[in-house]
């Protein structure tokens, strides 16, 4: 008899474990986060936008401050964009996280209609109050 319960205690022991270190799998799982580029240039509050990459190429992102109406891509312009260090690769998902000192920004994805022709999407706040989006999908193009 107490062999037969020693036994029934093991088994509900090794039971209960297993259960335990699956739930903890699980956990562990369903939080994982997506991987982060940060593109803060200034020190305000934060907004994070899912960018979703279909595009074919790595994605430049480039910031428009609030600063300006609209920026340009000459350098030596006072209205210059300011671009993220990082792209986002082919085929990835990330979260982006800009300052909210941006009045927009555009996604740049290289050779999109084809050999040295780029295709520009602009993500900016709509709304009253004004509010960006939570993501946004760079699409896959249509001729390839």
């Amino acid at each position: 008899l107490r062999t037969r319960l020693a036994f029934a205690m093991s088994v509900r022991v090794g039971v209960f474990a297993l259960v335990a270190v699956l739930v903890a799998v699980l956990c562990v799982v369903s939080t994982s986060a997506l991987p982060t580029l940060d593109c803060k240039f200034e020190n305000t509050a934060n907004v994070t936008i899912k960018i979703i990459n279909k595009c074919g190429g790595n994605v430049n992102i480039r910031t428009c401050p609030l600063k300006f109406q609209q920026c340009v891509g000459y350098p030596k312009s006072p209205n210059y964009y300011q671009d993220c260090t990082s792209r986002i690769a082919s085929g990835t998902t990330e979260d982006l996280v800009i300052d909210t000192d941006r009045r927009y920004i555009v996604l740049n994805c290289p050779n999109w209609y084809g050999p040295g022709i780029d295709n520009w999407w602009t993500v900016e706040p709509t709304g009253t109050p004004a509010k960006w989006p939570a993501s946004f999908t760079v699409p896959a193009p249509q001729n390839k």
